[in-house]
């Protein structure tokens, strides 16, 4: 292990209590994982790895300090919105897991989506013109451009033939 991505000996000290319930909105998350280069502390391990392998974040976010994505280049007003969009778009972990299939995602508004769409079928809508079945609101409105040309265009084809 690289000596910066080592847990200093006073921070596995400060590990946080046994989860108490009752306590839960008086507890506050300790940061638990320190850089040497930066003295930058995270509470997870996934900040930590992150901040290290992208590089130091600005000391103040401000317009002359953005944080820039070392992939793609992009600039962020903040070094929380720089890993939100990194672990976004260019993390390929799939961690989570669909109880019903079996089925992997990178995070939980994905799995919960997948549920939705998959196996409530709860996003699903049927169209108005062809009566097709779609998993949601957004196939529905791509669907509906197509059948809505096509059934203008049959209806075309019908008073020309009659013509």
């Amino acid at each position: 292990m690289d000596q910066n991505l080592e847990i200093s000996s006073e921070a596995r000290t400060r590990l946080p209590p046994p989860h108490i319930p009752n306590t839960c909105e008086n507890t506050q998350k300790i940061k638990k994982y320190t850089c040497h280069d930066c003295q930058l502390a995270f509470c997870g391990e996934n900040d930590f790895i992150l901040h290290k392998t992208l590089g130091l974040p600005p000391k103040i976010d401000s317009p002359e300090n953005l944080a820039t994505c070392s992939k793609c280049n992009l600039e962020f007003a903040s070094f929380k919105g720089m890993r939100q969009h990194y672990g976004k778009v260019h993390l390929k972990t799939k961690s989570l897991k669909c109880k019903l299939c079996c089925k992997f995602f990178k995070d939980k508004y994905a799995v919960k989506f997948h549920v939705q769409q998959v196996h409530d079928r709860s996003t699903q809508i049927n169209c108005a013109i062809c009566t097709k079945l779609c998993y949601n609101k957004y196939s529905y409105k791509t669907h509906l451009q197509k059948c809505s040309q096509r059934a203008s265009q049959k209806t075309q084809s019908i008073i020309h033939q009659q013509i």
